[in-house]
């Protein structure tokens, strides 16, 4: 039973004749964890079965027409549905499907259909082309809104809007949940417009997306409040947002109804305005009738940035302080020394780079006009302020290392080699240097483990990856084998030492 001839959406009677079950599901999305069947008490099917013969399979139950959350059969009227077979008795994909629309009064069925006479003299009512809203163009989502189908019609001179040209769109959603359909310059959620309808109050209305959490999405003036027949509408498994919008409206973004535009579409994971739980810009050709992906490239540098730090803090400055405590495990004159500085410079390299890539991103994400908020600590957990600390004290800390006071010259001969002699005694400036510079290094690996695990949260939550818990389970394991590894290397360093003596 469907209200589009969509498969996505829509209700099923599923008989499975090797258990003899015969149950109603959930079609939530094209493949088998889509097939939900319904809770008990919605199994309200009576005389329901399935029998087979040699070459035919016969499914047959009676059905209430009007059930609570569920979609309604018109007994006066005409209703879409949605038939198929598999190929064998395991529930997959089907081997044939088709839509179909019945007049439930009449008997007959859609306009361009036809009817033929079954072996029985009984009509048959053959399959019909897939089903639509009148006039609508219809198009599966990719990318975060799998499972989705728009469904949109340009409406010339719509006599609704006084002769004005509009948009009719039909969002639904694999979820229950908030839904959005915004109007974008860029793709991007700031600067752009949406529409959003929010299930527990049945309100749809137009809002100005000015920032990246609750505070920053505002309904706009009553007297924009333009939409034509907007409503949500909910199933157990779905929700359904439909409005007309004017194409050109004063101080909004213009929809151009004979080329190309930009939108972003988003849902939540409850009725509850937040976070969205799927997110996609995409790009509507109207003159074409295509549906496109709109790369707005900001993932690429964000990733980039991402694996720039993460190796950074993760493996190179663990390694670069290991081998100056482990010092007297390295072979070689001043090897050592030169391992550390040159892991501390690419470190250094890796952090001023993965910065400039965050600044860069920030920047084309924010449309014109509007202020980045670069280092706003109210924005990404104060991911941003922490990456700006992280910037300026690398940068001292490279400085110090570089202008580092020196060793007494016998000192200086014998740290190179690795060997500790008696005095003469380092001076004053040096051993506050040491202090500093040691306290410094230490503090910062610390605060950049903790930027690092942060940072991972914050992707996830801006592309829904879905893959933090796997990335921060490698993550600490990488950080727990190298310092486990640097630990006992200092213990037993120490224990070398003391055995000396």
């Amino acid at each position: 039973i469907s209200e589009t001839g969509l498969m996505v959406g829509s209700e099923a009677v599923i008989g499975l004749p090797d258990t003899g079950e015969v149950k109603k599901y959930n079609i939530n999305a094209q493949n088998n964890p889509g097939v939900v069947a319904m809770s008990d008490e919605k199994q309200t099917l009576i005389d329901a079965s399935i029998r087979q013969t040699s070459t035919t399979t016969t499914l047959s139950f009676t059905k209430i027409l009007d059930e609570p959350d569920e979609i309604t059969i018109d007994g006066n009227g005409l209703g879409n549905f949605l038939s198929a077979y598999g190929s064998s008795n395991a529930l997959g994909y089907h081997s044939a499907r088709e839509p179909y629309s019945l007049d439930l009064v009449s008997g007959g069925v859609a306009e361009n259909s036809t009817v033929t006479e079954s072996p029985t003299g009984a009509p048959v009512k053959a399959p019909v082309e897939q089903v639509e809203p009148e006039g609508f163009e219809s198009a599966e989502m990719v990318g975060q809104l799998e499972g989705s189908t728009l469904r949109y019609r340009v409406n010339v001179q719509d006599e609704a809007a006084n002769g004005q040209d509009t948009l009719s769109v039909i969002l639904t959603v694999p979820a229950v949940g908030w839904v959005s359909f915004g109007i974008s310059e860029t793709g991007l959620m700031v600067g752009s417009e949406a529409v959003i309808g929010l299930p527990d109050t049945g309100e749809v209305k137009k809002y100005n997306l000015n920032a990246q959490n609750n505070a920053g999405v505002v309904p706009m003036p009553d007297e924009k409040q333009t939409l034509i027949d907007a409503s949500v509408r909910q199933t157990s498994t779905t929700t359904t947002l439909s409005f007309t919008k004017i194409l050109n409206e004063p101080g909004e973004i213009p929809i151009n109804r004979i080329g190309i535009g930009n939108f972003l579409s988003a849902y939540g994971s409850s009725n509850t305005l937040g976070f969205h739980s799927a997110r996609q810009p995409y790009s509507l050709d109207f003159a074409s009738r295509g549906v496109g992906t709109l790369d707005v490239k900001m993932q690429s540098l964000w990733k980039a940035h991402g694996w720039l730090a993460g190796i950074a803090w993760t493996f190179l400055s663990p390694m670069a302080i290991g081998a100056s405590l482990l010092r007297k495990f390295i072979p070689g004159d001043a090897l050592w020394f030169q391992i550390h500085r040159t892991l501390n410079i690419l470190v250094v390299i890796c952090t001023f780079i993965a910065f400039g890539l965050a600044v860069t991103a920030i920047h084309q994400e924010t449309p014109s006009g509007y202020d980045p908020k670069h280092f706003n600590p109210s924005l990404a957990d104060g991911h941003r302020t922490i990456g700006l600390v992280v910037y300026i004290f690398a940068g001292i800390q490279a400085i110090g290392g570089l202008l580092h006071p020196h060793l007494p010259k016998k000192l200086e001969a014998d740290a190179e080699v690795g060997e500790e002699q008696a005095p003469p005694e380092k001076s004053a400036i040096r051993k506050a240097w040491e202090i500093g510079h040691r306290v410094l290094g230490f503090g910062l690996l610390g605060l950049c483990w903790y930027q690092v695990s942060l940072g991972i949260h914050v992707y996830s939550k801006m592309f829904n990856s879905g893959n933090d818990e796997t990335a921060m389970r490698v993550f600490l394991s990488v950080i727990g084998i190298i310092g486990g590894v640097i630990f006992v290397g200092f213990i037993a360093s120490k224990f070398t030492n003391s055995k000396t003596s």
